[in-house]
Order: structure tokens, then sequence, then C-alpha cells
């Protein structure tokens, strides 16, 4: 009886616009909560395994500390501060050699360093003894500061590369 009611339908294909969930932001937006659900697992899983294994956590951050600490010596290089220098370039070894070794503060020597390297420590040492020599004062005549600042700062990021790859 109500047939004759019901209009007729104006189109039988389906309109331009399609419906929110068969675009294509929706499709490139729908993995996204699960990418960040595996983010943020991976995440705490990673700070999880520093927080567990202080050693690893230490060795990872020796090279971040020595970079702080050279940049450190090249601005006392440019401000011609030698005493300011060589303390930048001792706190550079202490620093980096303590946490690639975890050791403590007080402990970082040049002994003890020397005793943990493989091999090839011969140029740790010569910096050592050269950089302890210069901040206490003892310095060989024959060579200019500038030079030798800069040979020992080039020297000091080479060693500490080499370290980085050894296996300690």
């Amino acid at each position: 009886d109500i047939v004759y009611l019901k209009p007729l339908p104006r189109h039988w294909k389906r309109e331009a616009n399609e419906t929110w969930y068969r675009t294509t932001l929706y499709n490139v937006l729908l993995p996204l909560p699960a990418l960040m659900l595996i983010l943020m697992a991976g995440t705490t899983a990673r700070r999880h395994s520093l927080a567990s294994d202080v050693a690893r956590a230490r060795r990872q951050k020796a090279p971040k500390a020595a970079r702080r600490d050279v940049a450190l010596a090249q601005q006392a290089m440019r401000n011609n501060d030698t005493s300011a220098f060589y303390e930048a370039m001792w706190e550079a070894l202490t620093e980096y050699f303590g946490h690639r070794l975890n050791l403590a503060p007080g402990e970082v020597t040049r002994q003890t360093v020397v005793d943990r390297m493989p091999e090839g420590s011969e140029s740790v040492e010569r910096l050592f003894d050269t950089i302890e020599q210069r901040r206490y004062g003892i310095r060989q005549e024959d060579e200019s500061s500038d030079d030798e600042m800069e040979s020992l700062l080039r020297q000091l990021t080479h060693t500490l590369k080499q370290c980085e790859r050894m296996k300690l």
C-alpha cells in the first residue's frame, strides 16, 4: 500500500565522496597507535636494560663526555688559556676512561688504564704523562705552546677514537 509513496532513487552509483573509513588519511593513520606502542615498549626496554647494567650505560656515556671536554679544550686554546686547556684535556681523559672502564673518578690513573688496555697503550701512556706534566707546569723549552696544544689535541682525539674501536 505504501509503495507508491516511496520515491525513486536518484543515483544507482556510489557518489564520489567516500566514507571516512575508506580515505587514504585514515589508512595511513590506522597503524600509528600500534607503532607508538612498539616504540614505547622498545624505549622502556632499553631504559630498563641500561638501568640494570651500569657498566654498559657508562660505556655509552664515554664518547659524549670526551667530546664535551675536547670542545672545552678547543675553546681554551682559542682563548690562549693554557691552564684551562690542560685541565680540559685531563678531564677528557679521566672522564672518558672512567666511563669506558667503569672506574670511579679517583681510580683513573695512567697505570690503571694501561693495565686494562689490550694493546697500543703507548699513546695513552704518552698522553697521560704529557698532560699531567703540563698541568703541573713541567714544560719542554723547545716546543711552542700553540703548536704543542694543537698536536696534543689531535693526538687526544685520535687516541680516543682508537680506544672506542677497541674491545676493553
